[in-house]
């Protein structure tokens, strides 16, 4: 395993950060969960307040959120890749979306609609154990592999701010130390759209929820904890004949591309869920791609004692 870099110094600064609301922000600030119905319609009141307090928060998270993006080149081996596809399209768990070029597969989704199947639940199982053991390893893979793992381990205060709030109101201080691999799994299989010129001019996706809009991945929590990092694995390499785009692109407040990753079988894409991201779309060929996330617990950390997310 070899790490990479994706977001360096030199874009880190433009690269767009999803901040926290401004209602959460002024809550955090006074050492609050939430504002009382009577602070918020104070607020309310006042336009420019309600501008003021978002301007705050934003530029508290271009300053203070961490901005980590990095590749994990050959995190699976690629015959590993091939047959976790294998075993999606022999087991017949790909299913169709509201757009033509998008299949997909979710197991233990919690928040839309999706097939329970046990064939699904057995493969998220399997994943999450195998991402889980494989990041693990990480420690063992020199000086680099060794500093992002311990990178990993603890959340950042400001990506937890509201569970550092919520347990010092219970006069504890903790850390949101690294868990588990969420079970929540999605495997997703992007083909071209019927002509080029529309592959190559298209910036969105074709539903709301398409991974193809720019957007920030949002928190997904689990019994084994709360997601703040995304995990991406690329299941397909753009350096096939077969593949033409398809990247993974972050943008800058505007919306443009600061940086791209090029998909590459094996590797594992790593980043912070709130980086403005969005999937390129497939020119030709078609694009497999796995996601999970990295799950945190908070420790109580006088006395070592994992609490209730």
């Amino acid at each position: 395993m070899e790490v990479r870099q994706v977001i360096d110094s030199t874009n880190q600064r433009d690269v767009n950060v999803g901040s926290w609301d401004w209602e959460q922000d002024v809550a955090h600030r006074a050492n609050k969960r939430e504002l009382s119905q009577t602070e918020l319609m104070q607020y309310l009141r006042d336009e420019r307040r309600v501008e003021m307090a978002q301007r705050v928060a934003d530029e508290d998270a271009r300053l203070h959120a961490r901005k980590l993006a990095v590749v994990v080149d050959g995190f699976l081996p690629e015959a590993e890749c091939d047959a976790l596809v294998a075993r999606v399209e022999g087991e017949g768990l790909l299913s169709s979306t509201k757009s033509e070029t998008l299949q997909h597969c979710l197991a233990n989704c919690n928040f839309e609609q999706s097939e329970g199947s046990e064939a699904r639940l057995a493969f998220a199982r399997d994943v999450s154990a195998r991402l889980w053991a494989r990041l693990l390893e990480l420690d063992g893979v020199g000086d680099h592999g060794r500093a992002l793992l311990a990178e990993l381990r603890t959340a950042p205060e400001w990506s937890a701010r509201d569970y550092h709030v919520r347990h010092a109101a219970e006069g504890r201080t903790v850390e949101m130390r690294l868990a588990a691999m969420s079970d929540y799994i999605r495997f997703m299989r992007y083909s071209a759209r019927k002509t080029i010129d529309a592959a190559v001019a298209s910036t969105h996706g074709d539903f709301a929820t398409d991974p193809r809009n720019a957007h920030h991945d949002g928190r997904n929590k689990r019994a084994a904890g709360d997601s703040f990092m995304t995990a991406l694995l690329y299941l397909s390499s753009e350096d096939d004949s077969m593949l033409r785009g398809g990247g993974t692109l972050f943008l800058d407040a505007a919306g443009e591309p600061l940086a791209r990753v090029s998909p590459r079988k094996g590797s594992l894409l790593l980043f912070d869920h709130h980086l403005y991201h969005r999937g390129e779309a497939v020119v030709a060929g078609v694009k497999n791609v796995l996601r999970s996330d990295l799950l945190y617990r908070p420790v109580d950390v006088c006395n070592g004692e994992t609490l209730e997310c």
